[in-house]
């Protein structure tokens, strides 16, 4: 009877692990998706938010999904050419356009040579490519009139090229992309043989798929299980940034790449299976204990993405039909990476059980109050990739993947990894409205040094785990000890210094209100000697309660110039 148990209790443990995995969708399979018979369709509840966000910002590369691959070696340009459209026959959403009747946005497929490859010769301008790739990249699709997909062929010299493919997220996902880098290659090489490449028909289209979708009733259960689960939740996570935030939204952005190494990702791979847990779960408690400790929250929605490809034929398919999920994570100081990977665990599997529910469906039922500031619901976001092949088998070329940058960021961070060979890498894509790069950087830096705390003591409370990389943390105990040439006058006499040096320059801004140096001055030292008046000075504490604005930069200043120390009570802060 043990063995019998035992190997019940295997089981139990493969089918943790197995839900664990986010990348799983978790909606019921329908069938088969039946086919329209032609015309217009109705667009997925996910691609109706697509729309909406695309009609806000058509300009910008914010849902552009790019690749890039370097090609060596003598290159067919008709054969790739040829390769593409037939890609582009077999997939009616490379070659999809939209329009709304009556209100209602729409798609429909058009023919097959509207997708094309533009092409440029750089061979006299090879320091060019990184500029060619960022403009393609960054330029917006017109869907009302041309496809959500395109492609770049750069010749950088006589025998070397970089194909760039770029796809608007209305019509492509990650998955999508990876059907492309399959099929393009097997295409190419049977053009270039004179053969017929016998890929077998794709079983879905995408527009037959949105359109059974939106003849689907939503799940009143999975829908009240998300209005549940999120009651209570915060709806806006705000991680400090280096600038106000806009009034709307700006979706230009940037990327920084960041990889753990070899010994530090065998570590958590490791600390994953003791846990029975995955990589991303794992990844996602580092990053909750990251943004509590940035933000002072411990209740934190921290969104991620199914890949919904569960219907019949659509791993085979090109179409967007990813879902975003929030995942709530509450942080208790006394807990360990232990106790935090474990709800992490339990979080990924509750939202694959209830994975069906439109993002927007989702959005309603927490009740969120818009602001066309930040994105509902949940402003970061994290992703575990599937590892990127870094080379493609095409005949007679050597392809290899190159890193990408759309210049766009729909999200305030997006943290995403993917685990290869080579070990764990990441990105953090980001909008530079908020931040700076060094910002940046020291997230990426803070994340690797979370994971190694997780990795060294899994059972310490995450309130004893050194959070701060090494070098940060060097750099402090200097200034701690007065040796940064910049800790040689306190904050407000370098203030005085730069009001001196620039008195007109730009030193607040907020709203529609611009403070300079010379101003900011004035109103600090008003402030300074009104509280000395009052009899504050050395070893005394001045509360102060302000909204963030230029006046509170003032009083703080004020304060320091009178020698005493400041004391915020804002009632937001946590205890």
């Amino acid at each position: 009877m043990s063995d019998v148990q035992d190997r019940i209790a295997g089981l139990s443990k493969a089918k943790r692990a197995l839900l664990d995995r986010l990348r799983v969708a978790a909606v019921r399979a329908p069938d088969g998706v039946p086919r329209r018979g032609g015309g217009p369709a109705p667009l997925s509840w996910e691609q109706r938010r697509l729309w909406f966000l695309h009609r806000l910002a058509p300009e910008g590369g914010a849902y552009t999904i790019p690749a890039a691959l370097r090609l060596a070696g003598a290159l067919d340009g008709g054969a790739l050419q040829a390769a593409v459209r037939r890609v582009a026959e077999r997939h009616e959403a490379m070659r999809l356009t939209f329009r709304e009747v009556d209100g209602e946005p729409v798609q429909e497929a058009g023919p097959a040579d509207r997708v094309r490859i533009d092409r440029e010769d750089l061979r006299m301008r090879p320091g060019d490519v990184d500029a060619a790739l960022a403009e393609f990249f960054a330029r917006g699709f017109d869907l009302h009139r041309e496809p959500p997909f395109r492609a770049l062929l750069l010749r950088t010299a006589d025998d070397e090229h970089v194909l760039a493919l770029a796809s608007h997220h209305i019509a492509s996902d990650g998955g999508s992309t990876a059907v492309l880098l399959r099929e393009i290659p097997a295409f190419y090489a049977a053009e270039v043989a004179g053969r017929d490449a016998h890929l077998p028909d794709p079983p879905l289209q995408f527009p037959d798929f949105a359109a059974w979708q939106r003849g689907q009733t939503v799940d009143a259960a999975a829908l009240e299980w998300w209005r549940d689960a999120l009651a209570g939740a915060p709806q806006v996570l705000e991680v400090p940034a280096d600038r106000p935030r806009p009034a709307a939204q700006s979706f230009e952005g940037s990327r920084l790449a960041f990889a753990l190494g070899g010994e530090l990702s065998e570590g958590v791979r490791a600390l994953a299976a003791g846990e029975q847990a995955s990589v991303f779960s794992v990844l996602l408690a580092a990053l909750a204990v990251l943004l509590h400790r940035a933000t002072g929250e411990d209740d934190l929605l921290i969104g991620s993405a199914v890949t919904n490809r569960n219907a019949p034929g659509a791993d085979a398919a090109v179409g967007f039909f990813v879902n975003t999920v929030p995942l709530r994570m509450r942080v208790d100081a006394d807990a360990s990476p232990r106790t935090l990977i474990s709800q992490a665990r339990r979080r990924v599997a509750e939202a694959q059980d209830h994975a069906g529910v439109p993002f927007d469906r989702i959005v309603d039922a927490a009740e969120v109050r818009r602001d066309p500031g930040r994105p509902p619901l949940v402003q970061v976001i994290v992703s575990l990739d599937p590892a990127e092949e870094d080379v493609l088998a095409i005949p007679g070329i050597t392809a290899t993947r190159l890193p990408v940058d759309t210049g766009a960021a729909p999200f305030d961070l997006m943290v995403s990894v993917a685990d290869g060979r080579d070990g764990i890498r990441g990105e953090l894509q980001y909008p530079t409205a908020l931040y700076d790069a060094e910002t940046i950087q020291r997230l990426a830096d803070r994340l690797t040094a979370t994971l190694v705390a997780f990795v060294d003591a899994p059972a310490a409370p995450v309130i004893d785990l050194p959070l701060v990389a090494e070098d940060e943390r060097r750099t402090l105990a200097a200034w701690a000890r007065g040796a940064d040439a910049r800790a040689d006058g306190c904050v407000h006499r370098l203030i005085e210094a730069q009001a001196r040096a620039t008195p007109d320059a730009l030193a607040v801004a907020w709203a529609d209100q611009e403070v300079s140096y010379a101003a900011l001055e004035r109103r600090a030292n008003r402030i300074a000697h009104h509280l000395i008046g009052l009899g504050m000075g050395p070893e005394t504490r001045v509360g102060v309660l302000l909204e963030r604005t230029p006046a509170l930069v003032a009083t703080l200043l004020g304060v320091m110039k009178a020698g005493a120390a400041y004391v915020p009570l804002d009632p937001r802060n946590p205890p």
